[in-house]
């Protein structure tokens, strides 16, 4: 798989959130992909631009956006990654970029 494609789950009720304030996460991506510097947040704004919600549709409760974000940059930027280099904060970017994305799963202890 590639690293952050998809963008975003195809169904939600299936493939879940791809990200969530609290929640054990895993970052998973293949090799080759050593100078990517950002995560796939499950956060978009494709209903209507600037409202932001979570994959599942349930509103956004939480943001760190950048300074300067979100700029829709180009009319284009509808999917949320976090930069690595400084602590995760957020960007709206163009949903075909590439980044690590990173994967909810349950421990059974």
């Amino acid at each position: 798989m590639d690293c952050g494609l998809p963008s975003m789950p195809d169904n939600a009720s299936i493939s879940g959130n791809m990200f969530n304030i609290g929640m054990r996460v895993k970052f998973t991506c293949s090799e080759g992909t050593n100078t990517i510097n950002g995560v796939w947040m499950s956060v978009q704004d494709f209903d209507v631009e600037g409202v932001y919600k979570l994959s599942d549709g349930s509103p956004v409760e939480f943001t760190d956006w950048q300074k300067g974000q979100p700029d829709n940059y180009a009319d284009n930027d509808d999917c949320v990654n976090g930069w690595i280099g400084i602590q995760l904060q957020w960007n709206d970017i163009d949903c075909g970029a590439r980044f690590w994305f990173i994967c909810e799963y349950e421990l059974n202890l």
